[in-house]
């Protein structure tokens, strides 16, 4: 499309924008305490969604656009990778869902759960492109790193690429958790032929855990 074709679009976009977004404000609720109510926990949900996305869809069906990722773990190509392309998956229905939330399609509250993603995602292109993978070079990232929870979160994404190359990499699909076997002094008794559930994984939350972490204690 030429520039001359996509500057009055974006005009009639943004005037459209700005009629629609007064009329919902108006809907908003005043409370913040509800919305946050609302927020935190969809972005506490996001940490599980994506954990299923990483090992069946990402390990799964579309391993041929997660594998460049795995072949090169310190981004030493400037362009972008196939793998760039997945924060799509997310971006595009929650875009949808907060549109209809401002225009009154979807509750307001449908917005919230939008912003809790988007907090998770913000939350999770720091610590895994810049604190795992140094993509962006951040000077203060080298204190983050020294963070003994940021420790353990490194370790498990270090066991999840020991596997270069081969979709079946069967441990810590998670992104922002790591169970408490990932910590340095019990990692070297962690056995990987156990296929990892979402209820293993996060299972030590709520005072579960397998017979492969009590033994590594």
């Amino acid at each position: 499309a030429r520039l001359g074709d996509i500057v009055p679009a974006v005009r009639v976009a943004l005037d459209l924008g700005g009629r629609l977004c007064p009329r919902a404000l108006r809907r908003l609720p005043m409370d913040p305490a509800g919305r946050r109510a609302v927020e935190i926990p969809g972005a506490l949900a996001f940490e599980p969604l994506t954990f299923l996305i990483h090992k069946h869809v990402m390990h799964g069906c579309l391993w041929w656009v997660h594998e460049d990722h795995h072949q090169d773990t310190a981004y030493m190509r400037p362009e972008l990778y196939r793998n760039d392309f997945f924060p799509l998956v997310f971006a595009v229905p929650c875009s949808g869902v907060a549109c209809f939330a401002v225009v009154g399609i979807l509750p307001v509250y449908a917005g919230s759960v939008v912003l809790g993603g988007l907090l998770y995602g913000a939350a999770y292109l720091y610590v895994h492109e810049e604190i795992f993978h140094r993509r962006f070079g951040l000077p203060f990232s080298t204190a983050a790193r020294r963070q003994p929870y940021i420790k353990r979160l490194a370790t498990a994404h270090g066991m999840h690429h020991s596997n270069k190359g081969e979709a079946a990499c069967g441990v810590a699909f998670g992104f922002l958790y790591a169970p408490p076997r990932f910590e340095a002094d019990r990692v070297r008794g962690f056995r990987q032929g156990q296929e990892e559930t979402l209820l293993d994984y996060y299972g030590p939350l709520f005072g579960r855990c397998r017979v492969s972490d009590k033994s590594s204690e």
